[in-house]
């Protein structure tokens, strides 16, 4: 007996559950609308109700975190807000171009060869080889190897299209093609 009875009490909690879940979603689905309202009420975020829960500047919101995050450099993450003018730690800077780590900013990488010094080098490189040259172009400066380049793309009459690289200290190296 005392085991139907535990059965029973079991049962008249469980209806009661019932009855008050479905008594309770009817009453919650009753309610009215919050966002819009102006106040970033209990249940809503940034990424469900933008007008009332906007994030602060210098915030974005993460719509996977439903919550606003703060940008931060160096964090190894490029974030909203962050780019190669305020951020290079983490936004990378393009070819040419060096991080600053002081400022933050990515500058132009200063290259003690001129366009014209390295046209020069090269020339006389493919002189020697017995080739001469149909075309050159200077494409700007970058990184081999771990060596800072002037980067070179030249045709030829034997070898046709190379790219080259030519370092401050007048190196001629050859290039992949890209």
């Amino acid at each position: 007996m005392v085991k139907t009875f535990k059965n029973k009490k079991f049962y008249l909690i469980l209806m009661f559950l019932l009855v008050f879940s479905v008594f309770g979603w009817y009453k919650f689905k009753k309610l009215p609308k919050l966002c819009g309202n102006g106040v970033c009420n209990f249940g809503e975020n940034c990424a469900n109700c933008e007008q009332d829960c906007k994030c602060k500047k210098g915030q974005y919101c993460s719509f996977l975190k439903k919550k606003c995050i703060k940008t931060i450099c160096g964090n190894g993450i490029c974030e909203p807000f962050e780019g190669q003018e305020n951020c290079c730690l983490d936004c990378k800077c393009f070819s040419g171009f060096t991080c600053n780590k002081e400022t933050k900013k990515c500058e132009e990488i200063k290259f003690k060869i001129s366009d014209e010094k390295a046209k020069e080098l090269v020339r006389k490189y493919f002189e020697e080889k017995g080739e001469k040259v149909k075309e050159i172009e200077i494409l700007g400066v970058g990184s081999f190897w771990g060596e800072m380049v002037k980067k070179v793309k030249i045709l030829t009459s034997k070898s046709g299209m190379q790219y080259l690289g030519v370092t401050e200290d007048e190196k001629i190296l050859l290039l992949p093609l890209f």
